[in-house]
């Protein structure tokens, strides 16, 4: 069970393919929060839930709008797009599972890296008020 879904991009396109994600999420009326990762050389794309739901019906949420971008934009197929997390359905006894690396470490962050970014991958200004702001989703599946 989990209550996100990110998105995970890390190829010399990242950007633009984020672009069209954000946009696909824009049209309809989808709240999504874009991360330059901890090594600047990606993006993480976040989407939140009020609600746990399974790994798969979260995978599923993301999946969709990745197939809707790839119909959008015919320019791009999601080459920079590299997982989703969470990946697994399961964990296993001991283990931690999949793990990405958090928003807002304070390394990263003296790098203008792992922080959220607007549109056009300015960083927001005050980071912790965009995360106290951010809208959570009710219902899915």
């Amino acid at each position: 069970m989990c209550y996100l879904v990110v998105m995970d991009f890390d190829k010399n396109n990242w950007q633009e393919e984020v672009k069209t994600v954000v946009s696909v999420c824009k049209e309809s009326n989808i709240s999504c929060h874009v991360e330059r990762s901890r090594s600047g050389a990606g993006g993480h794309v976040w989407y939140f839930f009020e609600e746990k739901l399974t790994a798969s019906n979260a995978r599923k949420f993301a999946l969709a709008i990745l197939d809707i971008a790839m119909d959008e934009d015919s320019n791009i197929s999601i080459k920079a797009y590299d997982r989703l997390i969470p990946s697994q359905d399961f964990l296993i006894k001991e283990g931690f599972g999949n793990l990405i690396a958090l928003p807002l470490q304070k390394g990263p962050r003296e790098n203008n890296n792992c922080v959220f970014v607007d549109e056009k991958f300015i960083i927001i200004e005050d980071q912790w008020k965009y995360l106290s702001d951010i809208k959570r989703y009710q219902k899915l599946i």
